[in-house]
Parts: structure tokens; C-alpha cells; sequence
């Protein structure tokens, strides 16, 4: 702790989950900065903060956001599961349209239990609630349509901008 503040420091994600596999096995968790657009509107790259723990793949479900390790690749995703079978799970951004995997069940490190938004003060807000899962549930639905969202959401937003230039 500095002047009543956590110090922040930058660790490899290889490091750094290969450390949280052993304090998953003794029951802890792990917080840390997402960076990556991938899950984008939901967790915003090196603004929000995820709670991550272990998890057996068998508790957990569709609309979760779990880490997986894809191997060949030597890359850790962090994405939201959309469908599990018996053998594995997919997953995608929030942010992408198509799926990834299978992943097999020991692909799985750990699920996000939290979701922390860092205000512009500093200040951290947990991002839940029933308003929340709503809005995942109607964003895994239109997942074919969501370049289409995007585009609108930019051409607004952008439209907006040019207003207040002129």
C-alpha cells in the first residue's frame, strides 16, 4: 500500500496464471486490469477490473466469463461462454460474432465473479445486478447482428460529435 492506495504492477499473464491456478487450488482469488477490446461493452480494455476464481467446469454455464488457456497458441482468452457440451465449452468476445473452441474442460482456469468499473475519480464501481444480466442475455441473442449495432452505436456517437464542432 502506498499513501492508502494498492500498488499496481504489471505481471506476465503467463506468470501471473500460472500463480493463480495455486491460489485457486487454496481457495483464493485473484483481481486484476483486462486489457483487449474483445469484451467490449460489457468490460472495457484497461478500465475495468475483473474478479477471477476456480472453477470445475461442471458448475460452469452459459453467459459466464471464464479464462481458458488455448494451448497451441499459448494465449489465455477471457470470454463469455455460449454453449457447453459434455466434451467442452465455446466461447466469444462480447465485442465478436463468431465462436471459439471447443476448448476441452481442462482449457478452464478460472470464472469472473466480479466485474469492477474504475471511475474517472478512481473510484470503483461492481458491475451486477439484474439490469446486467438482462443485457447479456439480449446481447448473446442478437450475436449475429452485433456489427450492425456497433455501426449504429459509432455513427450516432459520432454524429453527436460533429454537432458540437460546428
Amino acid at each position: 500500500m502506498h499513501n492508502g492506495k494498492p500498488d499496481i504492477k504489471t505481471i506476465n499473464n503467463e506468470v501471473l496464471f500460472s500463480l493463480a491456478r495455486e491460489l485457486f487450488a487454496e481457495g483464493r482469488k485473484i483481481k486484476f486490469v483486462v486489457s483487449g477490446n474483445s469484451m467490449y461493452p460489457f468490460i472495457r480494455h484497461n478500465r475495468d477490473m475483473v474478479t477471477l476464481a476456480g472453477a470445475a467446469f461442471k458448475d460452469i454455464r452459459v453467459s459466464d466469463i471464464v479464462l481458458a488457456y488455448r494451448g497451441r497458441q499459448r494465449k489465455y482468452i477471457l470470454h463469455r461462454i455460449v454453449k457447453k457440451t459434455k466434451h467442452g465449452f465455446f466461447m466469444v468476445g462480447d465485442a465478436q460474432v463468431n465462436l471459439d473452441g471447443p476448448y476441452p474442460p481442462d482449457a478452464l482456469i478460472g470464472v469472473v465473479t466480479e466485474i469492477h468499473r474504475i471511475g474517472k475519480d478512481g473510484g470503483e464501481t461492481t458491475i451486477a445486478g439484474v439490469l446486467y444480466k438482462a443485457l447479456v442475455r439480449l446481447w448473446l441473442l442478437i450475436r449475429p447482428f452485433r456489427p450492425v449495432v456497433f455501426s449504429l452505436y459509432s455513427f450516432i456517437r459520432n454524429k453527436g460529435r460533429k454537432k458540437c464542432i460546428k
